[in-house]
């Protein structure tokens, strides 16, 4: 079998030859991975499917390892057949137009999300509703956290906003009024520090900065009572992205995110926030320290091993760490570095994650105009909107209004008019929906309780 087969086909002909079902294949993952899955969701058979379907995400590095274990291979012989197969599709993604792909699929989508944000709405008081909290609860309760948070791939904050609110506020009465152990205490903090940094994303890509701004330092706060070290982290680099959005310097919260990091015991989260602190040291224009932050994440990366890294990193992977760094050489001024990477990623990425493809489309046409490509940023950028159109966000309309700002000296040329003309006749950006929010819970410290 060479290299060049697909990874989805060469993993079910491994399954096929070991005897197994996709169910008993998932069984034997989760008894590998048994030990290492704090905070991570449990593999069922829908996972081992879509990977062998091979329409969706390829197996991540955590899982990776697993995999390769359970059919007696090498890991880096796994990793060059999904090497070739991202090579296969990014030459596929050429020959055809991943964005009209995109918007085709976007409204069906998102309707099917929806609905799935409802369903679990729905099954919010049948985890919580319990006098007593053990850790079969909190395993439900983890699990049902990595799900919601999941749909943040396709959603806009307009659309998760509420939900992510209210699920912070049924664990922060389950805090507030349930009975646990230490232990479990705890982790009810920790997953309610992971859930106002949810929310104040969500609230961040809708336009609130003030509530993004509370939810992350309340859940800051949460991660130091929680002890976990790499949400507090998370907490700060998430709040550095913020101050970048608003044209201030997110150096300082980056740097903070990097030394609480350190006291993790995750190479990946490590990797994660090395690769923030690297877009912020970017934005500042200090080549010489997004170079250091970027050599730095790549090292993180390099040593990830069997250690358990939490589900929120779980997309950390090769490619995000591509998508960093263009977009840092992006953001430097450097096209000739900045332009292949970026190209590549979005090559990749789901054409249903609109609004990703906008927002990094964006730094693309940055990269364009740099490279004095004026035709190519004016079409990307056109596109970019094109994909925005129904998504529940104000990032991607509002990034597209700075770069078209480096456009307007070019408007004799029709391409450029064009894209001009239409923002002419776009509304600004405004937070969209939820005027009226649900009130923020306090997240208690009592992790202790009795």
């Amino acid at each position: 079998m060479t290299l060049e087969t697909r990874a989805g086909e060469w993993l079910r002909a491994l399954r096929e030859a070991a005897g197994r079902s996709q169910d008993e294949q998932a069984r034997v993952l989760n008894e590998l991975a048994a030990g290492s899955m704090a905070g991570r969701g449990v593999l069922a058979r829908n996972d081992v499917s879509r990977w062998e379907r091979g329409d969706e995400r390829l197996p991540a590095p955590y899982w990776q390892r697993y995999i390769a274990e359970s059919f007696g291979i090498e890991a880096a012989a796994l990793r060059d057949v999904i090497s070739a197969t991202r090579a296969e599709r990014r030459r596929l993604a050429r020959q055809s137009d991943p964005y009209a792909a995109g918007i085709a699929l976007r409204g069906r989508f998102m309707a099917t999300s929806l609905e799935v944000a409802a369903t679990l709405g729905s099954r919010a008081e049948a985890i919580t509703r319990r006098g007593r909290i053990g850790q079969e609860a909190l395993e439900e309760l983890r699990a049902r956290t990595v799900r919601v948070r999941q749909l943040d791939d396709y959603l806009g904050g307009g659309d998760t906003f509420r939900l992510y609110a209210d699920e912070l506020a049924e664990t922060v009465r389950l805090i507030n009024e349930a009975s646990y152990p230490e232990a479990v205490g705890r982790e009810l903090v920790s997953i309610a520090a992971q859930q106002a940094q949810q929310a104040g994303w969500a609230a961040f890509d809708l336009g609130d900065h003030d509530t993004a701004r509370r939810l992350y330092e309340e859940s800051r706060q949460a991660a130091m009572v929680a002890q976990d070290p790499a949400l507090e982290g998370n907490a700060l680099s998430l709040l550095s992205y913020q101050l970048i959005d608003l044209a201030d310097s997110g150096v300082e919260a980056a740097t903070q995110s990097c030394l609480a990091a350190e006291r993790a015991d995750s190479p990946t989260v490590r990797a994660l926030m090395w690769e923030r602190a690297a877009f912020a040291h970017a934005h500042a224009s200090d080549q010489l320290e997004t170079e250091r932050a970027l050599e730095q994440a790549r090292k993180a990366l390099d040593a990830k091993g069997r250690e358990p890294d939490p589900d929120w990193t779980a997309w950390a992977d090769e490619l995000e760490f591509e998508l960093i760094s263009g977009r840092c050489w992006a953001e430097l001024h450097a096209p000739k570095r900045a332009v292949p990477l970026l190209e590549s990623v979005l090559a990749l990425l789901p054409a249903v994650q609109s609004r990703n493809v906008a927002v990094y489309s964006t730094h693309l046409a940055e990269a364009y105009l740099d490279d004095g490509r004026v035709e190519q940023a004016a079409t990307l950028l056109y596109r970019a909107l094109d994909l925005a159109g129904d998504i529940a966000s104000v990032r991607p309309t509002r990034r597209v209004a700075v770069v078209a700002q480096r456009l307007t000296s070019y408007r004799t040329n029709t391409v450029v008019a064009r894209l001009l003309d239409r923002m002419a006749a776009t509304t600004p950006a405004s937070p969209p929906g939820l005027r009226a929010k649900p009130d923020m819970p306090q997240i208690p410290d009592r992790s202790q309780q009795p």
